[in-house]
């Protein structure tokens, strides 16, 4: 007695731990997926404030160079046109390193590579240039993709390039007759500006642990940088952009500073912790109640199947009677006694229907206590479905539906005869339901070597797109205006699908473009003996 009690507590106290333990662990995860999500979060936040600031940033530097354009446009509209004008110009001019002008062939008028009195740093600007005057690239610059300047038009624009010595910016107009008049502009003195600029002072950091933001060229040096430095070293920026014009090949950096990164990297440990206490004993708590009453429905539940069972299965021997005796009645009866016999033929018919739902809940029960088996024995297939047809004759005839068989002449096979009879019952039964306006029920069969087909279709409403994935699901009903009001619990096509493949075969839905037409495969091998056992 010991040992029962022992192993019966056994069995209530490991499912018990383990209602408690499962989902305490679950929630231990998921507080710690809370936290981390909390941190991703923070950190979005962070990198949008980050973006924020690297937006203004790149926006004052846009501003400066608007700024910075606004100077340069009248001086170059008005650069003097001879040589020595034009270098006095350029030494007047802090930002300006050196001055240039193009005829309309992309030709060198200043500084000409023909005067022999040129300045090192005209020299050095002729050398410089060359390949991109010999490439007409300011002309393309300017005029885009194709585009010809009209009726007088001005043109400004930057063209910034690269050389070893780093960035280097021309700023220039073109006019519509194709002549171009420019500068070079001094980046230190350009870069010194922007620093020494008034919106400079929205980025720099205003204590330790600010954001710091860099400004670097195109090999990765700091050109200049604002808020605390130490603390970029060996971290990756939280976000990196292209400068605005003219300075393309540099690049915009900021890095999160070690007062943001603190206040994302702290956790509130504490909360954690009491959370997950609250939750133990809530779960404790619920666990306790939910199995005292998980116990007690499946109890509950396991009466009402018993009885479902028992009730069926007491109603089966009594309902054969009933219809033996019926259809006794039926063929009894004289050929004037019309209305008697259509009394006796709704008799025979209701307990034909009850006969099939009993059937079919018996089978689901049987399949979900895992007890479901087929009893194969040699039958003619065409012959049992004419038999089923037959039965439901009345009832088809009734609701105006005409049947059209077409049934190949065939060998017996092996196959259950009472899970055929069910099968096709189900998928006639929903003709009958749910197809009665179609007017039209078709069966056919044909074989091949150890496999037989049989199609049952109709030309009814059919079954929605959406639904057919559905319909062989256990209790499942369609739910639209064409099943209000019928009878039905649902199980009828899980069931003949499962019978189906319990013989090695399957239940599809084709696609059709009118109706429902079902088609079901059996594996049904060719019997070597003939019905009522003769060879």
């Amino acid at each position: 007695m010991v040992n029962v009690t022992s192993k019966n507590n056994l069995k209530v106290w490991i499912p018990f731990l383990l209602i408690v333990s499962l989902p305490l662990l679950s929630l231990i995860w998921l507080g710690w997926q809370m936290t981390q999500d909390e941190r991703k979060l923070l950190k979005a936040e962070q990198q949008e404030i980050l973006g924020e600031r690297l937006d203004l940033f790149e926006s004052s530097i846009s501003a400066f160079i608007r700024e910075k354009e606004k100077a340069l446009e009248p001086l170059i509209e008005r650069l003097p046109q001879n040589k020595e004008a034009l270098r006095e110009f350029v030494r007047s001019q802090a930002l300006v390193t050196g001055a240039f002008v193009l005829n309309k062939r992309g030709e060198l008028l200043f500084p000409s590579p023909s005067d022999g009195d040129l300045s090192e740093s005209e020299l050095r600007f002729i050398v410089q240039t060359r390949e991109m005057r010999e490439a007409r690239a300011l002309n393309a610059v300017t005029r885009g993709e194709g585009d010809e300047l009209k009726g007088g038009a001005i043109n400004f624009n930057w063209y910034p390039y690269t050389l070893s010595d780093g960035l280097h910016l021309l700023y220039y107009r073109a006019g519509a007759t194709g002549e171009i008049v420019g500068v070079e502009v001094s980046v230190v003195r350009l870069l010194a500006d922007l620093i020494a600029s008034p919106g400079d002072e929205n980025h720099k950091g205003k204590a330790q642990g600010e954001p710091y933001l860099s400004f670097s060229d195109s090999a990765g040096t700091v050109l200049y940088q604002w808020g605390e430095p130490s603390f970029r070293n060996g971290k990756p920026p939280a976000e990196e952009r292209a400068a605005p014009r003219p300075f393309i090949s540099w690049r915009l950096s900021i890095y999160s500073g070690r007062a943001v990164d603190a206040a994302v990297g702290r956790s509130s440990l504490f909360n954690f912790i009491s959370g997950i206490v609250l939750l133990l004993a809530a779960v404790f708590g619920l666990s306790i109640y939910f199995y005292r009453e998980q116990s007690r429905e499946l109890r509950e539940a396991a009466k009402r199947v018993n009885f479902v069972n028992q009730v069926s299965h007491e109603l089966k021997t009594p309902l054969t009677n009933i219809r033996l005796y019926a259809e006794l009645i039926e063929g009894a009866l004289t050929e004037g006694d019309e209305r008697t016999r259509g009394f006796v033929g709704i008799v025979v018919s209701e307990s034909q229907r009850l006969g099939r739902l009993i059937g079919n809940i018996l089978t689901f029960a049987n399949k979900e206590k895992k007890r479901l088996t087929l009893s194969p024995i040699p039958v003619l297939i065409p012959e049992v479905i004419k038999d089923v047809v037959e039965q439901f004759g009345p009832g088809l005839s009734q609701r105006g539906i005409v049947v059209r068989l077409d049934l190949k002449e065939d060998h017996e096979r092996l196959a259950d005869r009472d899970a055929l009879h069910q099968i096709l019952g189900n998928l006639i039964s929903n003709v009958e339901k749910y197809g009665a306006s179609g007017g039209l029920l078709q069966v056919f069969y044909s074989s091949e070597s150890e496999t037989v087909n049989i199609v049952v279709a109709d030309n009814g409403p059919g079954i929605p797109q959406g639904e057919r994935a559905k319909i062989f699901e256990p209790f499942y009903r369609i739910s639209n205006t064409l099943t209000e009001g019928v009878s039905g619990t649902g199980i009828g096509l899980s069931i003949a699908r499962d019978l189906a493949r319990l013989h090695g075969g399957d239940i599809s839905l084709d696609s059709t473009e009118a109706g429902a037409r079902f088609l079901v495969s059996l594996r049904a091998p060719i019997s070597e003996k003939r019905v009522g056992g003769q060879a």
